[in-house]
């Protein structure tokens, strides 16, 4: 039998000067975070999250910014891919109101983008869902839909899926089983031939 080399299960943490919010490149958007500098996990995966379109599994304790790396995708997808959409997926109902309330704040009222919930306690009419930048939804929901995504146009304009707090599925909360966030493909908001438009995701961790 051959083993895999050992390896470590983590990435090291580099020793990196912290960025600055003023990285993002645009005022308005600087203004999103009540913070003057990115943190040390923030800015170790700013490059590959603001800048290019790999995807990303992010697992780090609680409290360590990993909701602004997803803050940082989102405005990746709507700077780079106008038109595109952004889903956030959450376990429970409660997390998705409680995203709904922070980034209503903040991608809504502050930068005028879009934002819809669809959940089973929310169901929008296709109007709003078609217009929305992006999209705040449970694991369940977004199962259902995604699975005739032929006939549903806002889900053929899905660029990036968001999946935030899987270790709520496990017994334990450890602070390693909290990915965020994974893209689509194809930047595209033309269909796939493949069963699904997210058949295929590029992994980077």
């Amino acid at each position: 039998m051959t083993l895999p080399s050992i390896a470590p299960a983590h990435t090291t943490l580099l020793d990196l000067r912290p960025l600055p919010r003023s990285a993002v490149g645009n005022p308005e958007w600087e203004k999103v975070w009540r913070f003057e500098y990115f943190n040390p996990v923030q800015t170790q995966v700013f490059h590959t999250v603001y800048h290019t379109d790999q995807n990303v599994l992010v697992g780090a304790p609680t409290g360590s910014g990993k909701t602004g790396i997803a803050e940082l995708a989102v405005m990746r997808l709507l700077r780079a891919h106008p038109g595109l959409k952004a889903v956030y997926v959450a376990p429970l109902k409660a997390l998705v109101r409680e995203r709904m309330a922070d980034w209503g704040s903040k991608f809504v009222s502050q930068l005028g983008f879009k934002l819809c919930e669809l959940t089973g306690d929310s169901a929008p009419d296709m109007a709003a869902l078609m217009h929305a930048d992006i999209l705040c939804t449970t694991p369940e929901k977004w199962d259902g839909v995604s699975r005739h995504w032929q006939q549903r146009g806002y889900v053929r304009k899905v660029g990036l899926v968001i999946i935030d707090e899987t270790r709520a599925r496990t017994r334990t909360r450890t602070p390693t089983r909290t990915p965020t966030p994974y893209r689509s493909p194809t930047p595209t908001p033309t269909p796939t031939p493949y069963p699904s438009p997210l058949s295929l995701p590029r992994w980077a961790s």
